[in-house]
């Protein structure tokens, strides 16, 4: 079998970047379960309640985010976030999102977009449309766990734990 890293033509300046983040953000989605953000969508099936969980880290975000350092360590998530993958007819396209443009940081628009990052590279065949953009959107997405790990010491505890 031909090494999948090669074929889909990964720079290997990307790939610990992207084993990194897979990691990461399947830890910091099963701490947001073990914290008790999860719900069933259907029967026999547990997701993330990454609405509730934006709701309750509202304050210590937007709090947190007024340094301008974490605002810079965010920026691409806000100021040109990842695209959303849609199926038109049998034909897979990608559209632009809109930038963020309130007054405060809006945690669910952050979460969106991090959820966006990961979905693209998990199921969306991102690699390689725009790899500079891209590996910036990854950091970006590892900020904002590591910034919400910072703030919620619930999902800290469970990201942290041993299983």
């Amino acid at each position: 079998m031909p090494d999948l890293l090669d074929a889909v033509k990964l720079p290997v300046k990307h790939r610990k970047l992207v084993c990194e983040f897979l990691l990461i953000f399947s830890r910091f989605e099963f701490a947001m379960k073990k914290a008790g953000y999860a719900f069933e969508p259907c029967p026999g099936a547990v997701g993330v309640d990454r609405k509730t969980f934006a709701e309750d880290v509202k304050k210590s975000l937007t709090e947190k985010l007024r340094t301008p350092q974490a605002r810079e360590r965010l920026n691409p998530l806000l100021t040109r976030p990842p695209m959303k993958q849609l199926l038109e007819g049998r034909t897979l396209k990608w559209k632009e999102v809109s930038a963020f443009e309130g007054k405060t940081i809006d945690a669910k628009f952050l979460l969106d977009s991090a959820y966006r990052v990961r979905n693209n590279l998990f199921h969306g065949g991102k690699w390689p449309p725009e790899p500079a953009r891209d590996e910036e959107l990854l950091r970006a997405a590892l900020a904002l766990i590591e910034i919400c790990l910072e703030v919620h010491d619930g999902v800290a505890k469970g990201y942290f734990s041993v299983i």
